[in-house]
């Protein structure tokens, strides 16, 4: 009785390590599968953030071309505006020219009473 015993304990030791094994090999092929999984979202996240790099950089150098610009007319304005305060003096020193109509003021006419 005692060989039959040692029998059964040998087997579910046995058992216990094919279970024991058979979870070990599970956990191992899921942490493959998510390893996996985390290096494509992880490559997926390198190009969005490439990606935003280089939207970042063209529009830094798109502000700069538009804060360039708006430097040249701010300079043009004030040179406008200090070189000569009356530009077109024959415009404004001569009443034979006459005014635009969206400027003129309309005449009465008739009685007004």
């Amino acid at each position: 009785m005692r060989e039959f015993q040692t029998f059964l304990n040998l087997i579910a030791r046995c058992l216990w390590l094919i279970s024991y094994l058979n979870f070990q090999i599970s956990v191992h092929y899921k942490h493959q599968a998510r390893t996996a999984e985390l290096a494509k979202v992880n490559e997926t996240l390198h190009i969005e953030i490439t990606e935003h790099k280089r939207a970042e950089e063209a529009l830094r150098r798109e502000k700069d071309k538009l804060e360039g610009a708006l430097s040249e007319v701010k300079k043009t304005l004030n040179k406008g505006m200090h070189a000569d305060p009356q530009p077109y003096p024959e415009f404004w020193s001569s009443p034979s020219l006459p005014l635009p109509s969206c400027l003129q003021i309309p005449q009465r006419t008739g009685d007004a009473g």
